[in-house]
C-alpha cells in the first residue's frame, strides 16, 4: 500500500536563515509521500528570491499582509486538504527535524484511526540532551495548563487522562480528518496557544493525542533567555480567548480576577516592557480584540491607575469569586 500522504508546513516571517535551515531538514525526510509547503507572511523580501533555490522542491504561497501563525497556517492546510492530503505536518521554522522524524510520527498515527495528533519530543538544539517540550495537559474547566519537559509526567498525563493530553505545535502531525470534521487554526488568536485550542477541539472530537518518544525536533526557544513583548502579549490576549471559548462562565471570571491580581503585584512591574505588553494583552482579550501586536498597544491609563491603586479590592473580589 502507498504511504499516506504528507503535506509539510512551515511559516516564514523575516527569518530567511531559520527557514532555510528548517527547510534542509524537512527535504532530508526519509518518508516517501511528502510534500513541502512554504508560506511566506508578508515579509520584507521578496520571498521568491530569498527562497530561489528551494522553488521547483517547495510549493510557495505568499501572503499581502502578515496573517499571523493562524491565518498563514490556514492557507496552506485548505490547499492540502483540497488536493487531498492525509496528514499535514506543521513545523515551526525555528526547528530542525531529524531525518526519520516524520516517518515515526506517521508510523504512530497509522497505529490507530483516533489519534488525530502526533509529535516528536522537542530537543534543544544547541543542547540535544535537554528536552525543551514534550507535550502537556490542560484543564479548561478549571481553566489551567501545563507543558512539560521531562518524559516521566508526560507518560503519566498521556495515561491518566489521554483527553487531557496535548502537544505543541512545533513539529505538529495533525490527521487530514482532525481539520475536516473540527475546522482549521481559529484566526482570532492570531499566534500563540491556537495549539492548545487545537488539542481541545480534537479531543472533543474524539481524536487522541500521542507524543511519539522516538521522533526528535531541535528547537531552540526564545534565544538569548528574554521573552519578547509580542509573546507576552499575545500569551496574555489569547489566554482569555481560549478560556472564553472553552471554559464555564465561573472559572472564566476566577481566572480573570487571579490575572488582574498577578497584575496588580509589585514583582508585575519588574520589566516594564513586559507589563506593558500584560496589560495590554488583558485588556485587549477581555476586548475581544484581535490582529497583530505593536509596542502602542496598551491598557487606557485610568485603568492602569485604578489597577494601581485598588490592588485590594481585586484580591477581595478573588476570594468572593
Amino acid at each position: 500500500m502507498a504511504a499516506p500522504s504528507v503535506r509539510i508546513v512551515v511559516l516564514n516571517w523575516n527569518k530567511p536563515r531559520e527557514t532555510a535551515t528548517c527547510l534542509d531538514s524537512l527535504l532530508r525526510q526519509d518518508y516517501p509521500n511528502a510534500a513541502i509547503t512554504l508560506v511566506d507572511n508578508a515579509s520584507r523580501e521578496d520571498p521568491r528570491t530569498v527562497f530561489a533555490g528551494y522553488l521547483g522542491r517547495v510549493a510557495l504561497i505568499g501572503t499581502t499582509e502578515n496573517l499571523g501563525y493562524t491565518g498563514g497556517n490556514n492557507l496552506a492546510i485548505a490547499r492540502a486538504l483540497a488536493e487531498g492530503a492525509d496528514y499535514v505536518w506543521l513545523v515551526n521554522n525555528d526547528a530542525v527535524a531529524a531525518p526519520d522524524c516524520l516517518r515515526k510520527l506517521v508510523a504512530a498515527a497509522e497505529a490507530d484511526p483516533a489519534i488525530g495528533l502526533a509529535g516528536p519530543v522537542i530537543r534543544r538544539h544547541a543542547a540535544p540532551a535537554e528536552i525543551e517540550l514534550c507535550g502537556g495537559v490542560v484543564a479548561a474547566a478549571a481553566c489551567r495548563f501545563e507543558w512539560f519537559d521531562r518524559l516521566e509526567p508526560a507518560r503519566a498525563a498521556q495515561t491518566a487522562a489521554p483527553a487531557s493530553f496535548m502537544l505543541p505545535g512545533t513539529a505538529l502531525l495533525v490527521r487530514g480528518a482532525v481539520w475536516r470534521r473540527i475546522g482549521l487554526f481559529d484566526v482570532r488568536m492570531f499566534a500563540y496557544h491556537e495549539d492548545i485550542d487545537l488539542a481541545l477541539r480534537s479531543a472533543r472530537a474524539g481524536f487522541r493525542a500521542v507524543l511519539v518518544e522516538d521522533a526528535v525536533v531541535g528547537h531552540d526557544k526564545d534565544p538569548g533567555g528574554r521573552t519578547p513583548p509580542h509573546v507576552v502579549y499575545y500569551s496574555q490576549r489569547n489566554e482569555i480567548r481560549l478560556w472564553r471559548t472553552h471554559a464555564p462562565l465561573r472559572s472564566r471570571l476566577r481566572r480573570a480576577l487571579w490575572d488582574l491580581d498577578t497584575l496588580t503585584r509589585p514583582t508585575a512591574a519588574a520589566d516594564p516592557a513586559h507589563r506593558q505588553a500584560r496589560l495590554a494583552g488583558y485588556w485587549h482579550g477581555m476586548l475581544g480584540r484581535t490582529g497583530m501586536y505593536s509596542p502602542d498597544h496598551a491598557m487606557p491609563w485610568p485603568l492602569r491607575a485604578l489597577l494601581a491603586a485598588r490592588p485590594r479590592l481585586v484580591r477581595a473580589l478573588l476570594r468572593l469569586a
